[in-house]
């Protein structure tokens, strides 16, 4: 990378892409997993529910689950999104900037009107931005948005997801959690490939149960989101010898 771009990369920078690779893969991670487990084992329903469908699949019970045969559970595929929606890995803004030219934000004109156009011009139709505006979606804010969602967002419920198309990659439709387009996540499909055979194979081998219950986890956002309290559990091996 220094020799081809010497102007850019020096060592400084290599260091930098290592430790996002190192804090970002853990982080995006951990995030969702431990959103999973806080919310599905507040609802015994949920638990038995993804547990039973994951037992008609996973033949081997003492061997990780396969990335394979996780995919193949269409109920963690909805725990899983609806996870991620409630807590994305990131909750502040995934900024870009406007290119050249400009954008216009939907609606979009229907006649005469393109990105290229003066801001008069479309300003009846949408939000015009200019060339080198900094522009951003909150994950976490637009996984809130009710129109969307509907009136109860703030209720982790797997059956928002039920009939909505199997997108692909995986979570595509969990909203922008990764980031999107050119710059998504560079570490999105490891993140996932590792929470979907993490949760599985803890589903399938152990019981667990939280150690209270009632408790509510606190989130404070710095940029990751960081869960304190509330996820104190008991885990043991799987009654019935699985």
């Amino acid at each position: 990378m220094k020799k081809s771009d010497p102007e850019t990369v020096n060592d400084t920078i290599i260091i930098s892409y290592l430790m996002i690779n190192l804090l970002a893969g853990a982080e995006t991670t951990a995030v969702p997993l431990r959103s999973v487990f806080y919310y599905i084992l507040q609802q015994p329903a949920v638990w038995a529910r993804l547990r039973q469908g994951l037992d008609t699949i996973v033949k081997d019970k003492i061997k990780p689950v396969t990335w394979r045969d996780a995919r193949l559970s269409p109920y963690l595929e909805v725990v899983m999104r609806e996870a991620t929606r409630m807590l994305p890995g990131v909750a502040m803004n995934l900024e870009r900037y406007v290119p050249e030219g400009g954008l216009v934000i939907p609606p979009v004109p229907t006649s005469g009107g393109n990105r290229n156009d003066a801001p008069a011009a479309v300003a009846e139709n949408g939000m015009f931005f200019p060339a080198g505006t900094i522009v951003g979606i909150n994950p976490y804010v637009m996984a809130c948005n009710t129109s969307v969602y509907g009136a109860d967002v703030d209720v982790f419920w797997p059956e928002h997801w039920q009939g909505v198309e199997e997108p692909e990659p995986p979570n595509e439709r969990g909203g922008p959690a990764f980031g999107a387009g050119a710059r998504v996540c560079i570490g999105k499909n490891l993140a996932l490939l590792q929470a979907y055979e993490a949760v599985a194979t803890l589903v399938v081998r152990y019981d667990i149960e939280l150690a209270e219950p009632t408790s509510q986890w606190r989130i404070t956002n710095s940029w990751f989101p960081r869960q304190e309290d509330g996820l104190d559990g008991r885990l043991n091996g799987r009654a019935g010898g699985h």
